[in-house]
């Protein structure tokens, strides 16, 4: 019992400072980490307030999908939009990114039983432009109002509630409105796993709180709408025409100045989008952004990159003061509390994060995942400078 004394004397400076060290660690992680974790799930409960103005003017919202890989999805797509339980004005809009055949069949098909949506297309001939930025021009010139909003075809969203979502926050005074999507395997029902479940939550504590400050560093193309005058401001894609996810992630962050921002993760705004093999979709699109990376705003990235360098910081300096602090036990019972002080509100929040966005996520697998993350960094890194490959090209 003698080892638990709390006696100054017993522990040597190197072990105070060691112990103070993870101390401080695991101060500045919830520090930065909670306000973050705490935004994203009060940005998930914003109540839409009730229509009490008499005279509101219901300005209509185009609905652009984009689609060339999921033809068979169309029909389902369509139906789900049309289904939304809202008061504005809708149409759909749908761009056949790859000009095919089959595709341009299953649009007149859909045509002959809703003669009221549009259709355009990317002509094959355009192999040296991006068909996504194509594809989002010609959608936004047929739009009719003055808010568009952008899909693909297997999204489903979890509600009848998604478009009035969105549109509440234009009736609030956004400009801008950002949402986000899960990805789930169509034949298994099964997300990403824990590892990209772990990164699509980093991710977003990357974006909500960079977004709410009116700088976004990113944004989800299959769940995002904007005033359809900010395209033509900006003048499209004319500075990003070589890059083909500049309209969710540089293009979001140049028309955002002087723009409101609002995000939008209510349960009824989470898209679902089904993909074959969900993984490897997820792992293409990370790599397209490591690409765009550098050309956004470095502060999100950089508090990103410490918060990694500071859990390893807490573990060493952890297991260095109870190494160094034998045969005390005292050393140890400090490093458990703080342990405990650190991970413990940062698993529960982390948590309801998770449950928000329908992701898989263990109690304790936090500290595991957040020490192992700079590797996994390093090695779509490494991957990605192998094959300097311009992924930011794929659609």
């Amino acid at each position: 019992m003698d080892y638990l004394q709390i006696n100054p004397e017993q522990l040597s400076p190197l072990t105070i400072e060691l112990i103070s060290l993870a101390a401080f660690a695991a101060l500045v992680l919830l520090f930065t980490l909670m306000p973050s974790l705490n935004l994203i799930i009060k940005s998930s409960k914003i109540k839409r307030k009730r229509k009490t103005e008499q005279n509101f003017d219901y300005e209509g919202i185009s609905i652009i999908v984009i689609s060339g890989f999921h033809t068979d999805c169309l029909r389902a797509c369509v139906e789900n939009i049309y289904s939304q339980n809202t008061q504005q004005p809708v149409e759909i809009i749908i761009v056949n990114t790859n000009g095919e055949e089959h595709t341009e069949y299953a649009i007149k098909m859909l045509q002959a039983d809703y003669p009221e949506i549009k259709h355009t297309f990317v002509p094959i001939q355009s192999r040296h432009l991006s068909k996504r930025k194509l594809a989002i021009t010609l959608g936004i010139k047929a739009a009719s109002y003055p808010i568009v909003l952008f899909t693909t075809a297997n999204i489903i969203p979890k509600t009848e509630g998604w478009l009035e979502s969105v549109m509440s926050r234009f009736k609030n005074g956004a400009d801008i409105v950002i949402g986000t999507t899960v990805l789930r395997n169509v034949k298994t029902g099964e997300t990403v796993g824990k590892i990209r479940a772990f990164d699509s939550v980093k991710a977003l504590l990357r974006r909500i709180p960079a977004a709410l400050k009116g700088s976004p560093v990113g944004a989800d193309s299959a769940n995002l709408a904007y005033r359809k005058k900010l395209f033509f401001n900006n003048k499209g894609f004319s500075d990003t025409l070589n890059l083909n996810y500049g309209d969710d992630d540089i293009f979001i962050s140049e028309i955002a100045k002087n723009h409101r921002v609002a995000v939008d993760i209510s349960k009824d705004s989470v898209l679902t989008l089904h993909e074959e093999n969900p993984k490897q979709v997820y792992d293409i699109e990370r790599k397209s952004r490591l690409f765009t990376q550098s050309k956004l705003r470095r502060t999100p990235f950089i508090t990103s990159g410490i918060q990694d360098i500071l859990w390893w910081v807490w573990l060493l300096s952890s297991i260095a003061a109870i190494f160094f602090g034998l045969p005390s036990l005292l050393p140890a019972v400090c490093i458990f509390v703080i342990a405990i002080f650190l991970i413990v509100p940062l698993s529960i929040r982390w948590r309801k994060v998770t449950k928000i966005l329908s992701l898989p996520y263990h109690t304790l697998i936090l500290p595991f995942l957040s020490l192992i993350n700079p590797f996994i960094y390093l090695r779509y890194k490494i991957n990605f400078g192998r094959k300097p490959r311009n992924y930011t090209w794929q659609n």
